[in-house]
């Protein structure tokens, strides 16, 4: 009996050893056809790239940084070595980009928003607060900015960079901007008259021009004006023109 029985356990072990391979074997070939059902469909293959967000840059300009092309299987995707490459361009502060299944992809954006234009040899160029040229200026982009005559200097951005936070008001009424021999001057909207702002006190001097404008800016008759002077304590002094005597 003792026999009978240990060869039905050695039969049974068998038995059980002989399923389980059984399975393993049935559960790697369903596996692999899976696989290779997967792989010869389409369905996974990117289709669709959507762009949000983006001004300075077009949709194709930031598709292309990524590198992302369609065709490529989402999954596939190295999403963090195409969020750098849109990251190294000096348009983008940082960005997103996310699959959405099952052929999808969406890439959000950040940019550097642009403080000025910049006056290149008669092309228009975007500056971001740091001084930093960007790129060329589209047209019919939406942005109301001044524009800056001459090079972009620490001395200029320092000057726009506390106008923008003290006072957005007299930000959006610079039309042009420039340093000169007597510092820093400006020309407003709606007027040819230069103002001076000269070379240091940026930020009391544009706590006096803002009262200027809500003040006295729209009763001026600017055509008798030479220049506005704020190198002055605490006031905007006016220089009318001289007229020639005949």
């Amino acid at each position: 009996m003792n026999f009978i029985k240990k060869a039905f356990q050695k039969a049974l072990r068998v038995f059980k050893l002989f399923m389980i391979a059984c399975i393993i074997y049935a559960g790697s070939y369903s596996a692999y056809y899976l696989y290779q059902a997967y792989r010869s469909t389409g369905v996974f293959d990117l289709k669709k790239i959507t762009v949000e967000n983006n001004r300075l840059l077009t949709p194709g300009e930031v598709i292309e940084l990524t590198g992302i092309k369609r065709g490529i299987r989402t999954d596939e995707l190295d999403l963090s070595s195409s969020e750098s490459k849109l990251n190294s361009s000096p348009y983008v502060k940082r960005s997103r980009i996310r699959r959405v299944y099952p052929a999808s992809v969406e890439i959000t954006v950040v940019e550097n928003e642009p403080l000025a234009y910049f006056n290149s040899s008669g092309t228009l160029k975007y500056v971001n607060t740091d001084g930093k040229v960007l790129g060329k200026a589209r047209p019919g982009e939406g942005y109301d900015l001044p524009v800056i005559l001459n090079a972009p200097d620490s001395g200029l951005m320092g000057f726009l960079n506390e106008c923008m936070a003290s006072s957005p008001f007299t930000y959006h009424h610079i039309s042009e901007i420039e340093r000169t021999d007597r510092g820093i001057e400006l020309y407003l909207i709606k007027s040819s008259a230069p103002v001076i702002i000269g070379k240091d006190e940026f930020k009391k001097k544009i706590i006096v021009l803002e009262y200027f404008l809500k003040n006295e800016y729209s009763s001026l008759e600017f055509g008798r004006i030479e220049y506005i002077d704020l190198r002055f304590d605490k006031q905007a002094v006016l220089k009318e023109l001289t007229i020639a005597e005949k």
